[in-house]
């Protein structure tokens, strides 16, 4: 298909199957299939038998074909005789100020840019943080489990999922599916009510640091 100006419908499809096969036990596979199936439906509603693969497709395809061919395919972690170590954090983000994550003893405390603020969803911002700590962290997570708790069920399906129907959340998603191959953990994600999530609320609210020391629990403290 890489080598190919134009490619059968029916054998992209075929493709296709077999590579969700794969992606239920290949890391970070599912967020890399999103384009290649937008490709395939608009070519199946459309009625068409050949089609040119776009870039973002080919670059799905160039990622499939690179970890395939890798010594080492990263799969899931299964559980054994030991249950792995799952470690849990806590996120939030709102629509005109910034995201915060609690982690371990880390609270990160982070604004948004204008731009951000005003042009993006609050899917795509409550993503941020999730992969800001994939990255940031993930040195720490080889081996675990990371269990993101959002209060937002729509950040958590696209998680578990590994797909969006936004464009800028996929790229997202890419990025938290690359931080798990490179660092070799996992990610699950649940929904929280907000109630359970008071100090990533807390993260949200304010525009600088200072403001809510006196808002956070008796266990919790500013150093």
């Amino acid at each position: 298909l890489l080598a190919s100006s134009s490619v059968l419908v029916a054998e992209l499809e075929t493709i296709l199957g077999k590579l969700g096969f794969i992606a239920m036990v290949c890391r970070g596979g599912r967020a890399y299939l999103q384009r290649l199936r937008a490709h395939l439906n608009n070519c199946l509603r459309n009625g068409m038998r050949r089609t040119t693969l776009g870039q973002g497709a080919l670059a799905d395809l160039e990622w499939w074909r690179r970890t395939l061919s890798s010594d080492v395919v990263g799969s899931p972690i299964c559980m054994m005789d030991d249950l792995p170590t799952v470690i849990p954090m806590k996120s939030d983000a709102s629509g005109s100020i910034g995201f915060g994550y609690q982690f371990g003893d880390v609270m990160h405390f982070s604004r948004f840019s204008d731009d951000t603020a005003a042009d993006e969803h609050i899917n795509y911002k409550e993503m941020l943080a999730l992969v800001h700590l994939a990255e940031e962290y993930g040195q720490l997570l080889t081996g675990k489990v990371l269990r993101c708790g959002v209060d937002n069920s729509s950040v958590v399906f696209n998680v578990l999922r590994g797909a969006s129907a936004c464009p800028a959340t996929q790229a997202l998603l890419r990025r938290l599916a690359d931080a798990q191959c490179l660092h070799n953990f996992e990610i699950i994600c649940s929904h929280v009510s907000r109630e359970y999530n008071e100090v990533a609320d807390l993260l949200t609210r304010f525009a600088r640091l200072q403001e809510f020391d006196a808002f956070l629990p008796s266990t919790v403290a500013l150093g």
